[in-house]
């Protein structure tokens, strides 16, 4: 297996969860819908060393387009909609 720094490993990980909580006013009109932050946990079965996981962590962390995105900003348009018939 070739892992995301792009070195052979020969541990894998067998399994990532990640998870996210609402918003708990996400009801109420008065709050914006969107994020007000955004927190990732990552749970990760695997054996691999310490330093391999962190190493794979930071990998992620700087090629995450959703992180990008967010962190850096992006110009929204406004969608173009077509319509059949």
């Amino acid at each position: 297996m070739t892992d995301a720094v792009g070195s052979s490993r020969d541990r894998a990980c067998s399994s990532v969860k990640l998870a996210h909580q609402r918003c708990p006013d996400a009801a109420n009109r008065d709050v914006r819908p969107g994020f007000h932050q955004i927190k990732t946990v990552a749970h990760l079965d695997t054996d691999s060393p310490p330093d391999d996981v962190e190493a794979m962590v930071g990998f992620v962390q700087t090629h995450c387009l959703v992180e990008d995105t967010v962190a850096v900003g992006t110009t929204l348009n406004p969608p173009t909609v077509l319509v059949n018939g």
